[in-house]
């Protein structure tokens, strides 16, 4: 990237940037990366967070339908 008026970035240079940026976010928060539904780092997630995270999966922690 070249800063100075008339320079742009190639789009997919853009798209190349903002993927690397969201990977590595998620990556740094696991339990936004989850809340999210990007699985892939549950096992990054604080222990209490992983029993929650268990628990959502098999059903429990519902609220109940009034």
């Amino acid at each position: 990237m070249t800063g100075g008026a008339g320079s742009f970035v190639s789009s997919q240079t853009l798209a190349t940037a903002a993927a690397e940026y969201w990977e590595k976010r998620l990556q740094g928060d696991p339990i936004e990366a989850t809340l999210l539904g990007d699985r892939r780092f549950d096992d990054g997630c604080p222990i209490r967070a992983q029993r929650r995270i268990a628990a959502k999966r098999c059903g429990f922690g519902r609220s109940p339908i009034a």
